[in-house]
């Protein structure tokens, strides 16, 4: 298999996106869909889970009812189909994509040829989240104040105490003690399962030679 290289060594392809894009494997993970009259939209991401530096691959699949069309980009006229992301500056870099190809649809009726889209259409396309997405939106570390009353204000995220974070039994609604993990009696903050997933991910990561 293909290595995949990054610019930024902080930033990681996932093993999901890799089989993705190079054998064109199907993901499910965080699957939504909606529908209307016109059209059924189905979404879905490579992974369930982001973090910082992970590269991952959106998928956004389309099913025309009979009848309907969508104008492509490139268009003259009309308003093509058009997939935007929210901006949230530097939560999310946005990588380069591709619509997929057209046909070209001849409208009797006005006497014009444009290309559109119809029956099933997916769009794939790759975001890496950043790690200071946390520092541009404000999040730090939690602040807390010391028995002698000095104050320590939170510090920018680093991967470590993201790692910390995501792996902390405490806000699932539990507790640690002596390495064995209770039920507690607080409110969780995150679902058991997403915080099961991170444990496994650590530990596998852990394993690895030359992670960190």
């Amino acid at each position: 298999m293909a290595k995949y290289f990054e610019d930024d060594y902080k930033d990681r392809v996932s093993t999901a996106d890799i089989l993705a894009r190079q054998f064109g494997a199907p993901f499910d993970a965080a699957r939504g869909a909606a529908e209307t009259k016109h059209l059924q939209i189905t979404t879905a991401a490579s992974n369930g889970i982001a973090r910082p530096g992970l590269r991952i691959e959106l998928s956004l699949d389309i099913d025309l009812k009979p009848g309907m069309h969508v104008y492509a980009p490139g268009v003259q006229g009309y308003i093509p189909i058009d997939w935007r992301l929210d901006k949230g500056g530097p939560a999310a870099k946005r990588h380069s994509f591709e619509y997929p190809a057209s046909e070209m649809l001849r409208l009797e009726a006005i006497d014009e040829t444009v290309p559109v889209y119809r029956g099933h259409i997916r769009i794939r396309r790759e975001i890496t989240f950043g790690q200071e997405a946390l520092s541009a939106r404000g999040w730090t570390t939690k602040s807390r104040k010391s028995l002698r009353g000095i104050r320590h204000t939170g510090r920018p995220f680093s991967k470590a105490s993201l790692r910390h974070l995501l792996t902390n039994a405490t806000y699932c609604g539990k507790v640690r003690y002596r390495d064995v993990i209770y039920q507690g009696e607080h409110p969780a903050h995150r679902a058991h399962k997403s915080w099961l997933i991170s444990l496994k991910q650590n530990r596998t990561r852990s394993r690895q030679p030359g992670t960190h």
